[in-house]
Formats: structure tokens, sequence, C-alpha cells
């Protein structure tokens, strides 16, 4: 890594694979896992629209937003935010982020807890130490790409997990209990319910800082189009895999609480080497949650952004000997006859200057509009 795009950003320079896979182990939660499965424990098979509130917000950042937010050439929500209305918002932004953030981050850390202690026991305090440890290192030793290439590799254990999960429940359930429940509204949901979960949980996923983070990290607007299109389409099929789990639960154990609908499926009915597999599918989608929000440069704003540092930072390594007096910050503080001057005295005291050109290169700003 060369600087701090290559770290929060991976250089931006991500294909559509990698980024479809990242963008699917982001979302795919405590919430969208333990909690959605205890929505179709309490609630039925319209639980399954807490992920589909976030796929329609996929699909309309996709076909509306994301070519156009990776040509800003912004790095963060919040520089795109400060582009429109200045360093005031794009502060206020950064902060609410990061305070947003730590109750995410938490929430994960918790649920890892939960799992490992419902698998070995003892004190869940260590196991959250240990798995905040991991997903710690792992993003600080390599950056995004740490987090883009274990990323493709939970979202595999996630799938497989949870369709192992499935198997069994169904296996153990049969197809009744699915069978007689309604879709899209129930009993427990109804329609009115059904629209303002669209509304509050698709809107985090169509302006969410870890969604934009992807599309900044991406090679080409059209890759960040394209992945974000594809991502929204696989987690279809998981929504109401994962809210069947709750479904099953509640037949099976009908003593419960939702929350503990995954836990008791695994406890229940897996043999321990598929206990293992599914216990590491959910530490999977916990962590991919938690390494995103860990790596994204929340208070990035203190020093005008990450590319426009950055790119300073290569304009003076190309530059040559005498180009310096053209790179002033504030460019306004000198004369265009001073500078002339300037680079005429260089000039003439060194010959070998002489094959060099003059030329300076802008730093790339964050676009002023988008629409």
């Amino acid at each position: 890594m060369k600087g701090l795009v290559d770290f929060h950003l991976a250089g931006k320079n991500q294909g559509t694979i990698a980024l479809t896979g990242t963008f699917c182990a982001t979302i795919m939660g405590a919430s969208t896992t333990i909690g959605m499965a205890g929505l179709g424990y309490s609630r039925g098979l319209p639980g399954s629209w807490w992920l589909l509130s976030g796929t329609i917000g996929m699909l309309l950042l996709s076909v509306l937003l994301a070519e156009k937010i990776r040509a800003t050439g912004c790095s963060t929500l919040p520089q795109l935010v400060g582009s429109f209305w200045g360093e005031r918002a794009r502060a206020a932004a950064s902060i609410l982020i990061a305070i947003s953030w730590i109750g995410v981050i938490a929430v994960q850390i918790i649920a890892s807890g939960n799992i490992l202690l419902a698998v070995f026991g003892g004190d869940i305090s260590h196991y959250m130490v240990a798995c905040t440890m991991v997903f710690v290192l792992y993003t600080a030793y390599g950056g995004k790409n740490s987090v883009i290439r274990t990323d493709m590799f939970q979202i595999l254990i996630i799938i497989f997990g949870m369709i192992a999960l499935f198997w069994q429940a169904l296996k153990a359930a049969g197809p009744l209990p699915l069978i007689q429940l309604s879709f899209p509204t129930s009993a427990e949901m109804n329609c009115w319910e059904v629209i303002s979960m669209i509304l509050v949980v698709g809107s985090a996923y169509l302006i969410g800082p870890d969604m934009y983070s992807h599309i900044f990290s991406s090679r080409s607007s059209k890759g960040a189009k394209a992945s974000a299109f594809i991502s929204a389409v696989l987690l279809i099929p998981l929504a109401f895999l994962i809210t069947s789990l709750g479904i099953f639960s509640r037949y099976l154990y009908p003593t419960i609480t939702p929350e503990q609908a995954i836990p008791s499926l695994m406890a229940g009915l897996l043999s321990p080497a598929i206990v293992g597999l599914v216990a590491a599918a959910l530490l999977a989608a916990f962590m991919s949650s938690a390494d995103t929000c860990h790596i994204y440069p929340h208070l990035r704003y203190l020093w005008r952004g990450v590319q426009e540092g950055e790119e300073q930072r290569r304009s003076k390594r190309h530059s040559g000997p005498y180009d310096e007096g053209l790179q002033d910050s504030s460019s306004g503080n000198r004369s265009i006859c001073s500078n002339s001057c300037s680079l005429q005295s260089r000039y003439h005291q060194n010959p070998a200057h002489r094959l060099h050109s003059i030329h300076q290169r802008p730093s790339h700003a964050c676009a002023r509009r988008i629409l």
C-alpha cells in the first residue's frame, strides 16, 4: 500500500466480482441473520422484508446513483456531502457516521460472542475480545484489500452454512410450516408495517456510508453499478431462506424467544461438524459487517479528504526541481510575475533543468453535481 487511498479504498481499482462479494458480505450481518430469523419466528414469512427492503434500496442505488457517485471522484460520503453543502456539513456527517458505527460494530461483536458462547460455553467477554482482535488485526494489516479478500471467503461460508441449517430444519419440520404462511403480509405484519420497513430500511441501503465506500472502491462507474445490482439480486433468495429458519424454529421450539431461533436450531438439529460450519458462517457474517465499518475513514474531513491529500503527494513526487514554485496550496498568494522570475532564476542556475517541462497536475476534486 502506497497511501491512504490504497488503505481505505483498495486503490479504487476493484472489479465487479470482488465488489459483489464485499457488498453481500457487508450486508449479511447480525441484523440480517439472527435478527431476520427472529422476525421470521415472530412475524412469519413477511419478516423477510427486512432484507428485501435492503435489496430495493440497493437496486435504486444501482440504477439511479451508483455511476454518478463513482464519477464524482470522491472518496467518502462526508466528502460527497461537503461538496454540496460545505465543510460544516462534511464535519457533521463524519461525526454522525463515527458515532453510529460504534453501535453497529458493538452489535456485531456481541453477536459473535453469543454464538461462540452457545457453541463452547464459558465467558462471553473472552469471545468478544478474541473476535474484536481478529477483525481489527487483519483490517489494520491490509486495509480495504484485506476486507475485500476476506469478504469473498466469508460470503461463501455464510451461504453454505445457511443452506446446511435450512436443509436440516426442513428435514426435521417438513414443508408444512412454510406452506401455511402468507406473503407479502400476514396477521402479524400488515401492509403499513411492510411499507414503513421498506422506507426506513431501504433508505439505509440507498444512502449508507458502507455501501458508498464500496462504490468508491470500484475501478469504474459501470462496475460500481453492476456490482450493486448483482448483489441485490443474489440477496433475494437469502432473505427468504434465513426467514424460513425462524419459521422452522417456531414450529419446532414454540417456547423460545425470537432471538434464539438460529441457536436453537443449531443445538437441536446439527451434528458437531455442521454446528462448526454454521457457527463459522455466523461469525463470518458478523465480522464481515464489522470490518467494513472499522475501515471506513469517518473523520477524514479534518485534512480535506483522502483523495486531495493523495494527489498532492503524488504531484510533489512527480514535479521537477523548480516546479515547487507553482505548487502553492493557497494559489492566490503569488503573482504570475514572481513565479516567472523564480522559475527563470532556477532555469539559468542549473542548465540540466532545461529539459524539464513546467507542469502542475491539478488535484482531482470532488464534483459539485451528481444529478
